[in-house]
């Protein structure tokens, strides 16, 4: 990380310390051709090893912290490995628990969030067989109504 006195900064620390793209997906394919990662096999021409591997783990789990901060860095990587994908909607319970005493109803405008996420979904829908996203009440305050409105978004054409 770095520190940032600016806020044209934060895009130049962000090219600086976040993998690029084409290197997530080449640790990714190394990863899978790995297997349990010992050995060494060759790859598109080159050796790849059981410190390749290693070293292709990390950079994946890199990408995943990254982009589960920043949506614009989710975007970037193409971090799906399996058949299925998993997003939980995780709100601030501080926030919600100062706009209401009950949770059954929704308090806070998720709306430009929520679209993004619908976004995300229909992309996954597209190459996974199986997309499960789980809200808290503390996202927008209800729960029920959060997955409501996110499935109305992914079945709405964009």
């Amino acid at each position: 990380g770095a520190w940032s006195l600016h806020p044209v900064q934060i895009d130049i620390a962000k090219r600086v310390f976040s993998p690029d793209p084409a290197d997530v997906a080449h640790a990714q394919e190394v990863i899978a051709a790995m297997g349990d990662g010992t050995g060494a096999i060759m790859l598109n021409g080159k050796m790849e090893d059981d410190a390749s591997v290693k070293q292709c783990h990390v950079v994946v789990n890199l990408a995943r912290q990254l982009a589960d901060r920043d949506p614009e860095l989710a975007e970037r990587y193409d971090l799906l490995a399996t058949d299925f994908a998993y997003a939980r909607l995780i709100g601030d319970r501080k926030k919600i628990d100062s706009l209401t005493d009950t949770l059954d109803h929704v308090v806070l405008d998720q709306s430009e969030r929520l679209e993004r996420w619908a976004g995300l979904v229909r992309e996954l829908l597209a190459r996974a067989k199986d997309v499960y996203v789980y809200a808290n009440n503390h996202y927008a305050g209800y729960a029920p109504d959060t997955i409501r409105d996110l499935v109305a978004r992914v079945q709405s054409q964009p």
